[in-house]
């Protein structure tokens, strides 16, 4: 028997190939339809509707690119835990629609566990960092409780999924 995994918004049940494909696509977000089609061993109209059930059932959100921002000049990238003091309310909406928009702010998760929110931040160098880590804790210091960063020194996996 197949494992299959459900999408809560269609009930959408995937398979071994669609696991393929999201493999594929999560490696190469421009991998051409031909190439997909001929790597999962199914032709190209298969192919291209079980891709668009993947999108229209919500498993696929967003077909993007990994970019090498060291060539970007942000080498640097910090990981930024926070403990609030409130995890609701509006000032903490404030917070989180101000890292969503600050452009040297990357991701931003709400996690369980010691902290509330992971960030990941990048600059061009420690004095840039240090400026926007700097600018977050005056701006939110009735907000964040306590504060915890770790700084990137190499990465050695980054966004590769196994289904």
């Amino acid at each position: 028997m197949e494992n299959k995994s459900k999408n809560s918004k269609n009930d959408y049940q995937i398979d071994a190939k669609d696991r393929e494909i999201l493999n594929l696509l999560s490696k190469n977000g421009r991998e051409k339809l031909t190439s997909l089609a001929k790597k999962i061993g199914l032709s190209i109209d298969p192919t291209k509707k079980r891709m668009q059930k993947l999108v229209d059932s919500g498993i696929i959100t967003n077909f993007t690119i990994q970019t090498n921002v060291s060539k970007l000049g942000l080498g640097y990238g910090v990981h930024v835990y926070l403990k609030l003091k409130s995890t609701s309310g509006e000032e903490f909406e404030k917070l989180i629609t101000y890292l969503k928009n600050h452009f040297r702010i990357i991701d931003v998760f709400s996690v369980i566990g010691n902290f509330d929110l992971s960030l990941v931040v990048l600059g061009k160098d420690s004095e840039e960092i240090d400026s926007t880590l700097k600018e977050i804790r005056q701006k939110f210091s009735n907000v964040i409780n306590e504060w915890n960063a770790v700084t990137v020194s190499k990465i050695h996996k980054l966004e590769e999924y196994k289904y």
